[in-house]
């Protein structure tokens, strides 16, 4: 069995309790109401038989009961979730895999919310259970301490949790108590009685005493349980005037007294041995002969500690197996003051060596603990220096801040590993301001001290921060030194840089290259089998084929991305989130809506809390997913959740870029023009602007000046249909008829598309149907490959007229096929939910242009001259458009066109 093994799962284990022993019947049948209340605390000094106890309950309780014991290493909120979850699993295999999946994510959110996921899943669990805590005393952390409180505040029905401590838990006892919901044993109910001080001397240790003598133990120890055996170890010699010694100075000074004596009549070398290894929480035999030399006429550690089981001296098997122990606490305290007096450097010396044996045995969180009680922090720097690399290859960037946490900020700034370790942390976080003081303190270093590897790291580095802050030419040099540097073993780098490097070459208008660059870098990663790398990558391939209009393959790829996760990071692993947003952008195009708000929704609720920095594209599609169901209310929600995250988060120039343009894309379609002007001002696109496009294209990159002037030809295309402004048309033709050229050359066929569609409706306004049918024509060639049936769709009705004029023609088959899958999608969305079509979408050109006469005052007649329409088709148009606003009258009509922002 693998030496990591018992230790992680020691903990939920109850300890081996011996078979002589007394069952304290009137306590156990007060424990048998653990689950009439939500919570129990069992609560006394040490010593006072809280384990035993509750072992001996849980062998008899009628549900299932599981153990978790604490120790001082528990303090890490991570390390106490992933223990808490272990145990749950013990009953159910599925508890908590969520939360556990998600502890170790980058940029992991606070315990709060980790506890609080971890309750919504044991909400689920549909069975009465009990947790049992023990040894909570060990818990000082106040993120921990929190942490259970909010566990209690929020304890799932059916579950119950039974606390055991040495001292009062910062908990909120008050409330429970108040509210009737709380059990609790204390020092006087844990105290032995005289009969029961009887019955353990006389049927467990062997020892008959008088009554008197039993009454003065009573009185004495006042029940203290490991007084009690103390006195018995020490009265086995038969020594019972031993009683006549001790005064009634208190309990502590009886367990001093007592211990002194039975360690005074072990042999040296027996009493060396429990001095040297009561620094150790839990022992095991090749642990213990790291810190002391085994001796006759035990041969190794593990031999010594199984003689100390057998003898009764405090020494408690913690596995099946007893290969894992523990000293009682109150020993173990007391051979921690043995040690202080002999030897105040031995104690040093003892930890580093557990420290180094544990860190070589892959045991690294309790490596770094001994190393920091040694107050060794270069040995605590070497240690996490040796991991940090594994852990950074496989993204645990939350467990290796959590290490980093451990040493004091002079000690990380004085060596080039541990600064580059802290700035590949804080890009978890996407702090800018941190990743840069660690980057430039390790430059400094290193100029000192050369280290190609570590040099090589620094560029890479150097080249992601490049990357986050959309500098284009410092990621391309950065990326290039990196490469020079890096070796074999830093593989992990180079599939980043890939990815880093197609950032660039997307910015600058090149989507087959970029394509091409994120290929490589996730082909490299599985090759390399780096799994984390290469769902990374896919991440970001997947939404370039979304761009290029590419649905089937982005389909293909977030699948294959889904299996990988499941099979490497198991099925509740959060990172299946970014899949499922990928899925459902591509089920959206496709209208496939509700398939669509499910994938999106679930995927960003999954990732929210665990890596913000990569939900802002789900927020936006599901925002555009809402806005395509007609559902304008939750649309705009998303973009505020979507900017939230933003302020939250430093995020790059570019996600604050796309946050803005859709956001000014939404005001738009929902008829907020004065909200898309702003929008359009602020992004230095105002008419003196539009008479000088060039100086625009100069100062702004291709990818993000192409989607501004497709969203700025849109705002001008309202416009013009509102305020019936030819000007405001001819500027939608004057901004796309240079900029659709580059969105083809491109590859952005989705946002072509939309330009394509934007154009048509342009020129039917200006009454150029064969222009128009000509863009729906082109527009449909792009589309119909890949079923994309949504931007259609999203136009309203004045596309939908258009494409049916292109469906009257003699068109091929397979476009005739698309036009008709387009207008069947149309008929059951206006048939089946009419509420959910805005009226924007609804009216077309020629309707909005009669609503606008309607409200001017002008007859069926003067409308019919003005438009230059027969007095019959005008008839149709007003008998439309009070059909598809729902009004009952002309007048209606014009309120609730001016109300919804239609006409001025």
């Amino acid at each position: 069995m693998d030496i990591q093994e018992p230790l992680l799962h020691v903990k939920i284990v109850p300890p081996q309790i011996r078979t002589r022993r007394i069952e304290r019947e009137r306590l156990l049948t007060k424990l048998d109401g653990v689950f009439s209340v939500p919570v129990t605390l069992v609560c006394a000094p040490a010593g006072y038989g809280k384990t035993t106890l509750l072992v001996d309950w849980m062998n008899r309780a009628q549900n299932p009961v599981v153990w978790l014991a604490l120790s001082t290493e528990e303090n890490a909120p991570a390390l106490f979730l992933n223990y808490l979850i272990l145990a749950l699993q013990s009953i159910h295999p599925d508890a908590g895999r969520t939360t556990r999946a998600a502890i170790n994510i980058p940029g992991a959110a606070n315990p709060e919310n980790s506890m609080h996921l971890l309750i919504n899943e044991l909400t689920a669990l549909d069975l009465p259970f009990a947790l049992i805590i023990d040894d909570f005393h060990e818990i000082t952390s106040k993120e921990v301490q929190s942490m259970t409180a909010h566990l209690l505040e929020h304890l799932p029905r059916k579950m119950h949790v039974v606390i055991a401590s040495r001292t009062e838990p910062p908990l909120p006892l008050a409330r429970l108590r108040a509210r009737g919901q709380i059990l609790e044993l204390r020092m006087g109910d844990l105290s032995f009685d005289q009969e029961e001080i009887n019955n353990f001397f006389y049927h467990v240790m062997d020892i008959p005493l008088s009554d008197a003598a039993c009454r003065q133990l009573a009185r004495q120890t006042e029940g203290w349980v490991a007084a009690l055996q103390l006195a018995a170890i020490s009265m086995r010699g038969g020594d019972e005037n031993i009683l006549e010694e001790v005064s009634s100075a208190g309990r502590h000074f009886i367990f001093d007294y007592l211990a002194e004596e039975v360690l005074s009549r072990l042999p040296e070398q027996m009493q060396d041995f429990l001095i040297k290894t009561s620094i150790l929480d839990e022992l095991t035999g090749p642990l213990c002969d790291a810190l002391v030399a085994p001796f006759p006429p035990y041969k190794t550690g593990a031999e010594c500690l199984e003689a100390l089981e057998h003898a009764n001296l405090f020494t408690q098997a913690l596995d099946g197996n007893h290969r894992w122990y523990r000293y009682h606490a109150l020993f173990s305290d007391f051979l921690e003051n043995q040690r202080a007096r002999v030897n105040h450097d031995l104690t040093k010396t003892l930890h580093q060596n557990a420290a180094e044996w544990l860190e070589t045995h892959g045991l690294i969180e309790q490596a770094c603990h001994h190393a920091m009680l040694a107050g060794d922090e270069h040995l605590t720097a070497l240690i996490i220096e040796k991991q940090s690399k594994e852990l950074e290859s496989r993204g645990e960037l939350g467990k290796l801040g959590q290490w980093l946490k451990w040493l004091p900020d002079e000690m990380i700034l004085s060596r080039p590993r541990l600064c580059l370790a802290s700035a590949w942390v804080a890009f978890g976080r996407l702090d800018t301001v941190t990743i840069r003081k660690y980057l430039d303190r390790a430059e400094s270093l290193l100029d000192l001290n050369p280290d190609p590897d570590i040099k090589g790291e620094l560029m890479a580095a150097r080249a992601f921060l490049a990357g986050m802050t959309d500098n284009a030419s410092d990621t391309t040099y950065y990326s290039e030194q990196a490469m020079g540097y890096l070796r074999d073993e830093y593989s992990y780098l180079y599939g980043l840089l890939k990815i880093n490097q197609s950032f660039p070459v997307m910015m600058a208008g090149n989507l087959t290259a970029a394509v091409s660059m994120l290929e490589e870098a996730v082909n490299f990663a599985r090759r390399t089998d780096n799994q984390f790398i290469a769902l990374l990558g896919m991440r970001m391939l997947g939404e370039t084929y979304i761009m290029q209009g590419k649905l089937t393959w982005a389909e293909n790829l977030f699948l294959q991305g889904d299996a990988m996760i499941r099979e490497v990071m198991g099925p509740h692993s959060p990172l299946i989130g970014v899949a499922r947003m990928g899925l459902g952008e591509v089920y959206h195009q496709r209208y496939q809506i509700s398939r669509a708000i499910k994938e999106l929704d679930d995927g960003i609720n999954q990732v929210i809390d665990w890596m913000p920095a990569v939900v802002l594209d789900g927020l936006i599609w599901l925002a555009n997913t809402y806005m395509s169901a007609g559902d304008h209310t939750r649309a705009k929600k998303m973009l505020q959740r979507a900017k939230e995250v933003t302020l939250n988060e430093s995020h790059p120039l570019l996600d604050e870029w796309m946050l803005d343009i859709s956001n000014a894309r939404i005001n738009i379609l929902q008829g907020n023009l004065d909200e898309g002007i702003r929008w359009a001002e602020a992004t230095g696109l105002d008419m003196e602007c539009l008479r000088n496009l060039d100086q625009f294209y100069e100062n702004n990159p291709p990818f993000f000046r192409v989607e501004a002037l497709v969203t700025l030809a849109r705002l001008f295309l309202v416009l013009g249909i509102r305020e019936n402004k030819p000007g405001a048309l001819e500027n939608v033709d004057r901004i796309l008829r240079p900029v659709l050229p580059v969105a083809r050359e491109m590859g952005q066929n989705s946002l072509l598309i939309e330009g394509l569609l934007i154009q048509a409706q342009a020129y039917a306004g200006r009454h150029e149907n064969q222009l128009a049918v000509e863009c729906i024509h082109n527009s449909l060639d792009l589309a119909s490959p890949e079923g994309a049936i949504c931007p259609f769709l999203d136009e309203g009705e004045a596309v939908i007229s258009l494409i049916e004029m292109r469906g009257s023609l003699d068109v091929p088959l397979s476009e005739k096929e698309f036009i008709q899958s387009i207008l069947s999608a149309r008929s059951r969305v206006f048939h089946e939910n009419p509420q959910e079509s805005h009226p924007m979408d609804a009216l077309t050109f020629r309707e909005l242009e009669v609503l606008r006469w309607m409200a001017e005052g002008k007859s069926n007649q003067e409308i019919a001259e003005g438009l230059v329409l027969s007095l019959n088709t005008v008839k149709k148009h007003v008998s439309a458009i009070m059909s598809k606003l729902g009004a009952k009258n002309r007048s209606t009509a014009v309120l609730y066109g001016k109300k919804n922002n239609l006409i001025s």
